[in-house]
């Protein structure tokens, strides 16, 4: 009967409850399932290495590979899922850990060979909103989106009725991560705001869920990034703000995680606002926290290579901006997969930087390479087109004079744009001191424009 409770408990999220059950038991009672259930509460407390422990007791190997993927060890809990015969909970668990480092292909390989019919609704729900945010890291949005509503469907009919709201809650929150990833934030806001309305559903219905603060408190720094992006300055401190407070009053599990996640986010909006040397102590703070938390397995790499990366951007001197670049750069090499407009951009800008610091040819090629392959996917990313521009030129002056052509007609495709005249003629500005018979020609046809 104890056994039951404790069940009762672990499925309802109440791991507190589940773990004063647990330490009751006698004795001869404590068996694998009892090890088991040992190790589900103490992971579900962030006890990590204690829940990996009791697992390793239990003899439990898709246990003891959540602990390690937990933990941070990725590759070892892969190795612990290959020894074992796939059935289709152990397929949805690797594809998770797959689509966690990047390798985004071959998760969705593995959850196409799963059928969905055969899993149990609670169980349904993480498959559905797993493929929904592999697509999503593809940019295939109206395919995820169809996951995603399936998603929300399943979790009507799932038996755990205490923690619904923040499943729906959760699926919200993707949604809208999905719409800030592809720039239409105010989409992005509508789901936030379904997202805090579930929150506070979950909050009416069941307070007493392990962690509940941590839920809420990454779905304000979420929102309140996008509301940085939309420049929307009031808003976007008014959900750090609140944030922050959860963090002093209710204080999630993992408290540093979330005072690095608090001063990132505030970095990205100081960094909006153009309030640069806010944002580069920021940065500083959350980068110093990060890695500790990733040697420890605690944080995700790729939350520490965002930091040194923005943290890069900011600073003057070059010896510290390549040390962080060197940071970045391996590890959104890995993640490409997951984000590709994102971290193609990221691995182009820093190419270009490293070029300009460097004054080396291979970065620059590098650059225009990576921001080809980024402007294939978006052809209307003038950034990147700008960017690419910029590459060419410096390449062109280190010698490479057959990219002539290639500047000349980039020039002429920014200008049927005629989105920024202050940068082609900055552009031409600069090029006129090189000698090129055509620029004089290009500038007649641009000043009225620049005029206007």
């Amino acid at each position: 009967m104890n056994d039951q409770k404790i069940e009762q408990a672990l499925n309802a999220l109440h791991f507190e409850e589940a773990e004063a059950l647990l330490q009751k038991q006698k004795d001869e009672k404590k068996d694998d399932n009892y090890w088991l259930m040992r190790s589900k509460a103490a992971r579900g407390l962030y006890r990590l290495d204690e829940a990996l422990l009791y697992a390793q007791k239990a003899k439990d190997k898709v246990e003891i590979a959540k602990c390690l993927f937990a933990l941070g060890k990725v590759e070892e809990a892969l190795h612990v899922l290959h020894s074992l015969k796939k059935n289709e909970g152990i397929k949805l668990v690797e594809a998770s850990l797959l689509g966690e480092i990047g390798q985004v292909k071959k998760a969705l390989m593995l959850l196409e060979s799963i059928n969905p019919e055969q899993l149990k609704p609670s169980v349904r729900v993480e498959y559905e909103t797993l493929y929904a945010d592999l697509l999503s890291f593809q940019e295939k949005i109206e395919p995820a989106f169809q996951h995603y509503q399936n998603a929300l469907d399943f979790v009507s009919l799932c038996p755990a009725k205490n923690w619904k709201p923040l499943r729906r809650m959760l699926i919200e929150h993707n949604m809208a991560d999905v719409f800030e990833q592809i720039e239409e934030e105010k989409l992005a806001q509508l789901h936030y705001a379904k997202a805090k309305e579930q929150m506070v559903l979950q909050k009416q219905s069941d307070l007493l869920i392990s962690d509940l603060s941590s839920y809420e408190i990454e779905l304000l720094l979420s929102s309140a990034n996008c509301f940085g992006n939309m420049e929307d300055f009031d808003q976007a401190h008014q959900d750090l703000h609140q944030a922050y407070s959860l963090w002093l009053q209710k204080p999630p599990f993992q408290k540093k995680y979330f005072e690095a996640r608090i001063a990132y986010i505030s970095g990205l909006i100081w960094m909006n606002e153009g309030k640069e040397n806010e944002a580069i102590r920021a940065f500083e703070h959350a980068f110093s926290i990060q890695q500790v938390l990733v040697k420890q397995g605690l944080d995700k790499e790729e939350h520490l290579a965002r930091s040194a990366y923005y943290l890069a951007s900011l600073l003057d001197d070059p010896k510290e901006k390549l040390a962080l670049y060197a940071i970045s750069e391996p590890i959104f090499e890995q993640r490409v997969e997951k984000e590709p407009s994102f971290y193609l951009s990221c691995l182009a800008d820093i190419e270009n930087e490293r070029g300009r610091l460097l004054d080396q040819s291979e970065s620059y090629k590098k650059a225009i390479e990576l921001y080809t392959q980024l402007l294939k996917k978006h052809p209307d990313d003038l950034l990147a087109k700008e960017s690419r521009l910029i590459a060419m030129i410096n390449l062109w002056q280190k010698g490479e004079k057959e990219l002539e052509e290639a500047i000349q007609k980039e020039l002429g495709e920014l200008y049927e744009w005629d989105e920024d005249p202050y940068f082609l003629y900055s552009v031409c500005q600069y090029l006129e001191a090189d000698g090129l018979a055509w620029i004089a020609e290009f500038q007649k046809k641009l000043k009225p424009a620049f005029d206007a």
